[in-house]
């Protein structure tokens, strides 16, 4: 997935290629098989070339369901991370759509309750794009604690 941030398009075609090969071998993708897709898709966006890969990600969790996959917290919080990646849509377009992962897609889903790591995508989502909304939904409160301190001391101060 790393290479995907140099390299862009080529990096995921090359894990489409296997993820076709997997297939071809009689295995079925898994949660973590598509996550791991859409983490390449994330890297991906912040390559020279990558504009489109987000667009793209969305269409990973469309085919992952197609396919009787269900999506859980990692899955939501890697396409939350993929904001705060691709940074090319603009600030407010960026948080609004890491906002709509968690508030569309996270929220009231069993089995995909927001944890610290997902509540710390939020933070780097809203440190990046400077928009002061706090996280809706049930939660963790050391995220809380951790969105509160980033409004007080970084973003707020600006």
């Amino acid at each position: 997935a790393r290479e995907a941030q140099r390299e862009g398009r080529p990096a995921v075609e090359r894990s489409r290629k296997i993820m076709k090969k997997m297939r071809g071998q009689g295995l079925t993708p898994n949660t973590r098989t598509y996550a791991a897709l859409l983490e390449v898709y994330a890297r991906a966006a912040r390559a020279p070339g990558g504009r489109g890969m987000l667009t793209d990600a969305f269409k990973v969790l469309q085919e992952m369901r197609q396919n009787g996959v269900a999506a859980d917290t990692v899955v939501y919080t890697v396409l939350i991370t993929a904001h705060a990646m691709s940074g090319a849509a603009g600030a407010q377009r960026m948080f609004e759509g890491a906002m709509a992962v968690h508030d569309g897609f996270m929220v009231g889903v069993k089995g995909c309750e927001p944890d610290v790591t997902t509540y710390n995508a939020l933070i780097t989502v809203a440190s990046r794009s400077i928009i002061a909304k706090p996280p809706r939904g049930r939660g963790l409160e050391d995220g809380l604690v951790a969105y509160e301190m980033l409004l007080k001391g970084g973003a707020g101060g600006r």
